[in-house]
């Protein structure tokens, strides 16, 4: 069952794999041979586009699209636990996710290792983006999972990333006035994108969103499992 559920959700989202590596890939790769910006500008909208863009854009039809169809209490009857559907559905939106960000830090390497950044530095961003978009995508999958349409899963996400800015403004409001507060970086995927190096630091961040996510995963599972009445959350 586990296998029949990971190729139903890979061949419905493997579109969204390829669009991804060609949009972020590409982009990376123009930017870079053209040399019309700095090469950390370059790294910072591609690592932006990766946590930000790429779960949304995943997350969107995860769920919703067999909400809309009217499929999903269809899905939730197969003789599988729901933990595990749930658990398929995310494991191949984070590889959807993630991908396109691992090709993005490919193409950085052998572009421009060596040239403005150490080869070391931009392994060090990359891994960093890599584990900001991983818990991006839970986040924004989880709270979108009731939604009845894609386009509400959508705003759905869309709200809980503007919570993330608002929370890291308020970070830096606080710092500002007072010269605290920088534990908030961890309340958010978006913090850790703040973050220039995997260090002592980073790494508590790192481990403290773990846990959030962890316990959004559960959340998940319980929410999805919840009777729904037709196309309606």
């Amino acid at each position: 069952m586990w296998r029949s559920l990971v190729w139903k959700e890979w061949h419905e989202q493997r579109w969204k794999l390829a669009f991804g590596c060609v949009l972020l890939m590409g982009f990376t790769a123009v930017g870079l041979h053209s040399r019309m910006t700095e090469d950390s500008t370059i790294l910072a909208l591609a690592g932006y586009f990766g946590v930000l863009i790429l779960p949304l854009f995943t997350s969107m039809s995860l769920v919703a699209a067999e909400r809309s169809e009217n499929s999903i209490n269809t899905l939730l009857s197969l003789p599988a636990r729901t933990s595990v559907i749930f658990s398929a559905k995310m494991v191949i939106g984070i590889l959807v996710t993630a991908v396109p960000l691992i090709g993005s830090a490919v193409i950085s390497l052998l572009m421009a290792g060596e040239r403005e950044y150490l080869t070391s530095q931009i392994i060090q961003y990359y891994t960093l983006m890599l584990m900001a978009a991983a818990f991006a995508f839970v986040w924004v999958a989880v709270f979108s999972l009731r939604q009845p349409t894609e386009a509400r899963a959508g705003l759905a996400g869309i709200a809980v990333i503007g919570v993330w800015f608002m929370v890291i403004s308020g970070y830096q409001m606080f710092h500002f006035w007072y010269g605290a507060g920088a534990w908030s970086h961890s309340l958010t995927p978006l913090g850790l994108t703040f973050l220039a190096r995997l260090n002592e630091h980073s790494v508590m961040y790192v481990l403290f969103q773990g846990v959030i996510t962890a316990l959004l995963w559960l959340w998940g599972i319980h929410r999805l499992a919840k009777p729904t009445k037709g196309a309606m959350s």
